[in-house]
């Protein structure tokens, strides 16, 4: 592909500033929905050359990996490996990728967006991080899962969780890529309110933008913070 940019961190930039890449960034949070076969999900990984996907390293900060390629997976040559690009200078490191584990469902128990979305600072997002729950439950239908109000042991606090599988990696919007790649921290808390500050800035500028009358980044935003 052709890079018209002296980085990577240049090159996504500009990507997640293209109005075109944005408006349909639904389909970008869309793409690996737990519901869909680990095929659909590599299929959507090397859809496009500017694809991210972003992943929990083993010390709990935020990858960003990038640029996907499959070797392999053919009749030929039937052994399948995924590689990328990790990195946001001029030299991006090449890397080999589990697909099985990058594409993998689990079911997870977190506080409903709203709680997250209503959070303005670290301090705050680590409050409802660590929220405990007792043994009543009440339990209510959600469309990704099963909404969950439990009570803390303070009696005056009270936390909505949401019990659903989701896929260990997940493929953000532009807007939200330029974000990371643009001297953002990779800490998942302090991207979370940056993502935040963006969404409302990008709706707001787009606010009277043809053909963004339907797009709201802030419903993204919430994805990318659960």
């Amino acid at each position: 592909m052709n890079v018209l940019h002296a980085s990577w961190q240049g090159h996504f930039n500009a990507f997640g500033s293209s109005d075109a890449a944005n408006a349909n960034m639904a389909m970008f949070s869309d793409a690996m929905d737990a519901e869909k076969s680990n095929m659909e999900k590599i299929n959507n990984l090397l859809e496009d050359d500017d694809t991210v996907a972003l992943i929990k390293g083993k010390d709990g900060k935020l990858k960003a990996l990038h640029n996907f390629k499959k070797i392999g997976g053919t009749r030929i040559r039937p052994e399948m490996h995924l590689i990328c690009l990790i990195g946001s200078s001029a030299r991006a490191v090449g890397i080999v990728v589990d697909s099985d584990q990058i594409t993998k469902p689990k079911e997870i128990t977190i506080p409903i967006a709203d709680a997250i979305w209503g959070c303005s600072t670290i301090n705050e997002l680590e409050h409802v991080e660590v929220s405990s729950a007792p043994a009543s439950t009440v339990r209510r239908s959600n469309c990704r899962g099963t909404a969950t109000t439990t009570e803390v042991p303070t009696p005056t606090v009270s936390v909505e969780t949401l019990t659903y599988k989701e896929t260990m990696c997940f493929i953000p919007p532009p807007f939200i890529v330029k974000q990371i790649f643009w001297g953002i921290p990779n800490d998942p808390l302090e991207l979370i309110l940056a993502t935040k500050a963006a969404a409302i800035d990008f709706n707001n500028t787009h606010s009277s933008t043809v053909g963004f009358e339907n797009v709201d980044a802030t419903i993204q935003a919430k994805r990318f913070a659960l």
